[in-house]
């Protein structure tokens, strides 16, 4: 917003912004600055927000992607309410339990292959936005990312800073190993099959119903994953109310199902009636007292949380002020290493009739799943890999079914039951 910024202090070394008309925050100033564009020109913070994420898909590409999965929170100034938006990526049909057993050694990859991967929410997740409370096309919204993604942009060194660990899994694919050779920081990056996938994305049907989602189906059949077209043709986000806590006089929501918000819920719910104040920032009484309610509010996370279409969750319960704690045994609980490796994305904008968008589009881990789906240019989500091979718990493996985001496992036994 230029001309509308108040620093506050030049003592950090990001000064404070303020603004009064919208606000925009994203990983990315080519997302930041394609989403103000998008409010100048008359659209809302749902038509911006989308923007956002198509140029995300392109300079934040190791973090998040078409191919990504989402929670999202949204008000809407004209329904005067909060959604809660669950785009959470379902697992293949054919992603079972006994699949794994029988042709992968009972294990499900972890942060590599097809095998880990779920089906992308994103598409579904922008259209949602825009047919329900946006104003423009996503032809419209998409024009900055399409044209990233043909011209390209000079790369930075954090753009590049992924590669040495990660990039072996993209297995020197010619989008991100140009000529066979490693990118340079200033080299230009250009992704044109993502260009013609977004472009294609203008029908809302085509990513899960026309012929992108049989092209993704055929590929990965051919290279030995499980994704059919029934598992593009019969995904749906879910829209519905959000879970929410009140924080000494602040109403804060979360998404529920296949998320794991409802801890921060619990912490505020445990955290509340201590003065916090009077401990004194960072000191030890502090640091204690938010450690240790951080340990129920996990173990909770073990004990509740998952895929609603799988369990019942009792929200009741889990967000209760009054609910006294049983004792929880730990020993209950075999907790892995929590070794899994990532990072996320996030796209927040409030315009200015104060509709707001909390949007945390993911990869899961670096560049996901590491495999460049056909010509289309996008990688999927490896979210699957949070997925146990057992039947013992909330996170077991199963058709269609969506993992809580984000959720760090050991590749065995993470949150599995005795």
């Amino acid at each position: 917003m230029p001309g509308r910024f108040i620093v506050k202090s030049m003592a950090t070394t990001r000064p404070v912004l303020r603004g009064s008309t919208y606000a925009i925050s994203t990983r990315k100033p080519q997302a930041t600055q394609a989403a103000e564009r998008i409010l100048l020109d008359g659209g809302n913070a749902f038509d911006a927000a989308v923007a956002a994420m198509a140029v995300l898909a392109v300079t934040d590409c190791a973090m998040t992607g078409i191919g990504g999965d989402s929670n999202i929170l949204a008000y809407s100034a004209r329904d005067k309410k909060v959604w809660a938006i669950n785009a959470s990526g379902t697992t293949p049909q054919l992603a079972t339990i006994d699949w794994y057993r029988r042709n992968n050694n009972g294990k499900i990859p972890v942060s590599e292959g097809l095998l880990c991967g779920t089906v992308p929410g994103v598409p579904a997740a922008c259209h949602t936005l825009l047919s329900r409370w946006g104003t423009m096309s996503f032809a419209d919204v998409s024009a900055a990312g399409i044209e990233l993604a043909e011209k390209g942009f000079p790369v930075s060194e954090y753009f590049l800073e992924f590669f040495p660990i990660h990039g072996p899994k993209l297995h020197r694919h010619p989008i991100f190993f140009p000529n066979g050779r490693d990118l340079k920081p200033g080299d230009i990056f250009r992704n044109p099959d993502l260009a013609a996938t977004m472009r294609a994305m203008a029908d809302p049907d085509e990513f899960y119903k026309g012929a992108l989602a049989r092209t993704l189906a055929d590929f990965s059949e051919r290279n030995g994953g499980l994704f059919r077209y029934e598992d593009f043709a019969r995904y749906q986000v879910q829209v519905g109310e959000p879970i929410s806590v009140n924080y000494r006089g602040y109403q804060v929501y979360k998404n529920g199902s296949s998320c794991q918000g409802a801890t921060e819920l619990v912490l505020y719910n445990l955290l509340e009636p201590h003065n916090l104040r009077a401990l004194g920032h960072n000191s030890a009484d502090y640091i204690h007292l938010c450690i240790e309610a951080a340990k129920l509010a996990y173990a909770d996370r073990e004990r509740y949380l998952g895929d609603a279409d799988f369990i019942h969750i009792p929200w009741d319960e889990v967000l209760s002020k009054t609910r006294i704690r049983e004792a929880f045994d730990n020993s209950n609980y075999l907790a892995g290493s929590a070794s899994h490796q990532g990072d996320t994305s996030q796209i927040s904008i409030i315009d200015k009739d104060r509709n707001c968008v909390s949007m945390t589009p993911s990869l899961h881990s670096a560049f996901g799943t590491g495999v460049v789906m056909d010509s289309t240019g996008l990688i999927f989500n490896c979210r699957g890999d949070c997925f146990v091979p057992a039947t013992s718990c909330f996170s077991s493996a199963a058709s269609r079914k969506r993992q809580h985001c984000t959720y760090p496992k050991d590749e065995e036994t993470h949150g599995v039951r005795t």
